[in-house]
């Protein structure tokens, strides 16, 4: 004969089984996802994936910043004479 103890211990199994399927992975937000995201408006996109993953290849430190290049004298000069070559 079936006992009440031994269905209660089943259903409480098998609650327990279907939890376990309904939880989802965590998905990897990181800094490269948030420099990433917050530079691109359409999301998700090839060009915004592409961008994530060579953000998590260089590292979040450092991607983003390969543009920007210090003004020294030099090129202070060369831009006063380009400006004033195009200004005549």
């Amino acid at each position: 004969m079936i006992k009440l103890k031994d269905i209660l211990e089943v259903k409480n199994i098998e609650e327990l089984n279907l939890s376990e399927k309904k939880k989802k992975k965590k998905k990897k937000r990181d800094k490269c996802y948030h420099k990433v995201k917050g530079r691109y408006k359409v999301w998700p996109s090839a060009y915004a994936s592409l961008a994530l993953s060579k953000c998590r290849q260089v590292g979040a430190a450092n991607w983003g910043e390969g543009g920007k290049k210090k003004d020294t004298k030099a090129s202070r000069k060369r831009k006063r004479k380009a400006y004033s070559k195009t200004k005549k």
